[in-house]
C-alpha cells in the first residue's frame, strides 16, 4: 500500500477517524472492497499516517478482515454523500450478503482501528 496521510498530531489523526473524514475514507474504502473480494487474507493494510509532533512516527491502518463489512457499513454514508455509488453498491452487496448485525457507528478497538 503506497497511501501515506500526514498528520500534525496524533489526536488529529484520530479526530479524522472519529469524524470519518472524506481524506481518509476515500482510501480506506476501495482497499477494503477489493480485500473483501479477494478474501486471500487475514489483515488489510489500507494506508499509512506520519505523525510529525515531536519525534515524528508512522503509524499503519489496517483491518481484520472479519471486520470489513462492518468498517463499510459505517462508512456507506460518507460514499453516498460524495457520490460515489459504484462504492455504494459494492458496499451494499457485502453487508446483503453478511448476516453479522452490526453496532452502529464504533469508532475504535484494541490495538487495529476500525470503525
Amino acid at each position: 500500500m503506497d497511501i501515506k496521510l500526514e498528520f500534525n498530531t496524533y489526536e488529529e489523526f484520530v479526530l479524522c477517524l472519529q469524524n470519518k473524514e472524506w481524506e481518509i475514507i476515500k482510501h480506506i474504502v476501495p482497499n477494503l472492497i477489493e480485500a473483501y473480494n479477494k478474501k486471500d487474507n487475514k489483515y488489510v493494510h489500507t494506508l499509512e499516517a506520519y505523525i510529525k509532533e515531536n519525534d515524528p512516527y508512522w503509524i499503519d491502518v489496517t483491518f481484520i478482515t472479519t471486520d470489513i463489512p462492518e468498517v463499510l457499513s459505517n462508512c456507506l454514508d460518507s460514499c453516498i454523500k460524495y457520490e460515489q455509488y459504484e462504492w455504494c453498491a459494492e458496499i451494499k452487496k457485502i453487508l446483503d450478503n453478511n448476516v453479522r448485525n452490526f453496532p452502529p457507528n464504533r469508532v475504535m478497538s484494541g490495538t487495529l482501528i476500525t470503525f
